[in-house]
């Protein structure tokens, strides 16, 4: 039986009674995208044979997730309440990544220029391209922001609840990042009027997230702030005012009694 008695929090399925079967926490699995800052820097070294190095990192902000919170009314069979909707960042807990320190050579002539490009495990590119010129004695610095496609794996746990208060849940995974980041450097002599390299092309990567890697996300406790057992489901949005994706139904919070 269900209620609020001394028993485990537990969800409930939306399935007829005969062939419920309670649960403390379900995994949910779902493609979604990281949102990321880049952030580079090429400074000049005043050391021979060296011209510039660039360094930098990047900030990753992954999906927001919206939990839903309908209130249950007294027969099972009538009209659902108001809808209590609570929405939080599901950031990686170390977010930033530094972008592996990198020293331009100049070997024969001028120092050249350089091209950026963010790019994934297969050398599709994530982010525009940038191209700086030789910088001198003066640092020179660019921003891209882009997405990188991920794949959320969350554990969505029934902790307590009780009639005055409701439920409180607890939030916990990863974000697995199966294509990885990159960051492409190639180097010319010169540039075209078009923006593209001349003569000789020279390329190189630095590795910021590598391919697989699965970041993973703080805990974080839910509560709605209204009380008795409501029926709980999870949304996704991408980031704070996005439409909400495919919404997916977790259960009625309740205790065994």
């Amino acid at each position: 039986m269900l209620g609020f008695g001394n028993g485990a929090a537990v969800f409930v399925p939306e399935a007829p009674q005969a062939t419920r079967t309670a649960y403390s926490e379900t995994l949910l699995e779902m493609s979604t995208w990281i949102r990321a800052r880049g952030e580079v820097t090429m400074r000049p070294r005043e050391s021979r044979g060296e011209c510039n190095v660039l360094s930098g990192s990047i900030t990753l902000c992954g999906p927001h997730a919206s939990i839903r919170f309908r209130p249950a009314p007294e027969s099972e069979s009538g009209a659902p309440g108001a809808v209590v909707e609570k929405t939080i960042p599901l950031a990686p807990t170390h977010p930033w990544m530094d972008v592996p320190e990198f020293t331009v050579a100049s070997r024969n002539g001028p120092p050249p220029f350089l091209w950026l490009v963010f790019i994934d495990t297969w050398g599709e590119a994530l982010s525009r391209i940038y191209c700086l010129r030789p910088c001198g004695r003066m640092p020179v610095r660019i921003e891209a922001l882009f997405e990188s496609p991920a794949r959320l794996r969350a554990w969505v746990s029934a902790k307590d609840v009780n009639e005055r208060h409701g439920p409180t849940l607890g939030l916990s995974g990863e974000l697995h990042m199966p294509f990885g980041i990159f960051l492409r450097i190639s180097m010319a002599e010169s540039c075209s009027q078009l923006g593209g390299p001349v003569g000789h092309v020279e390329d190189t990567m630095r590795c910021v997230v590598p391919a697989g890697a699965a970041l993973p996300m703080p805990n974080r406790f839910i509560t709605p702030g209204v009380g008795g057992m409501p029926w709980v489901s999870v949304a996704l949005r991408k980031g704070p005012g996005a439409s909400a994706e495919k919404e997916i139904p977790v259960g009625r919070c309740a205790r065994m009694r």
